[in-house]
């Protein structure tokens, strides 16, 4: 065999995988269910003191709701958001570790067992493969962009455009990997739905952590998931889907930011 064919083949197969999460399906599945509402708690928790902070008496006036459509009240939307990340991520890798687990082990966060050129190789690859995916997407059933986040064009070129960007390539790869593939997908897979019935379930659940946005991203949404989660078995480690994750939401805030023609801008 060619030392190119050679790279596809290992570009292409599976890596061994050792799932020693001491979670049962059923206790994994309900902590997750258990964190989106948890998510949903914090995060207006979190709003509504970053909001009053900086607007005292806001909450208690009848401009509240009116304030949210300006720009200086989304801002407390993405601190509150990151705050909710970074606190659920803190809580997940105390999860992880109970039993005198190793939360590294427990949530696939060792080194790829796929070397380096491989590795770029399957980041640029899913990163084409969504944007292809997105694309025919939009062009069979066409929607507004601007219904998947509607706070993004006016965030996108504000001054606060990189707390935006840290919320998008740090955080939310972080949490949602950790939580969805890192957690969730493993304790799923050691059950009888097997490893194609973790997929699902868990990028199903992820996807419907984006309720709100139009139906066809949610199945876009769905279908990448399925991809994070291929990337995942096929280096063995979860860093790689976090990068793929982080890759794919930077080059989509660039486009945002300095090509796509935005409402107002």
């Amino acid at each position: 065999m060619s030392v190119a064919g050679s790279q596809w083949k290992r570009l292409w197969s599976l890596a061994p995988m050792d799932f020693v999460t001491p979670w049962k399906p059923a206790a994994a599945f309900g902590l997750v269910l258990a964190m989106m509402a948890l998510m949903l708690t914090l995060d207006v928790a979190f709003f509504a003191a970053v909001l009053s902070y900086r607007n005292p008496g806001v909450l208690n006036s009848n401009q509240a709701f009116d304030a949210l459509s300006e720009i200086e009240h989304y801002l407390p939307a993405i601190i509150s958001g990151l705050i909710t990340q970074f606190t659920l991520i803190a809580g997940l890798w105390l999860i992880a570790g109970r039993g005198g687990a190793r939360p590294e082990r427990v949530l696939l966060l060792g080194s790829p067992k796929t070397d380096a050129r491989t590795n770029v190789l399957t980041v640029a690859g899913f990163v084409v493969a969504t944007y292809v995916l997105a694309g025919a997407v939009f062009v069979i059933f066409p929607y507004d962009p601007n219904e998947v986040a509607p706070f993004m064009a006016t965030l996108v070129r504000s001054q606060y455009w990189w707390l935006l960007l840290a919320m998008l390539v740090v955080g939310a790869p972080l949490f949602e990997e950790l939580w969805f593939r890192g957690f969730l997908f493993p304790a799923l897979a050691k059950s009888r739905i097997g490893v194609a019935g973790a997929a699902m379930v868990s990028s199903g659940l992820w996807a419907a952590m984006h309720v709100g946005y139009p139906p066809q991203v949610l199945v876009v949404v769905f279908l990448i998931g399925l991809m994070l989660t291929s990337v995942l078995l096929r280096t063995g480690s979860l860093w790689l889907p976090v990068v793929c994750h982080a890759v794919y939401n930077g080059t989509s805030f660039v486009y945002f930011r300095w090509f796509a023609e935005l409402p107002g801008a």
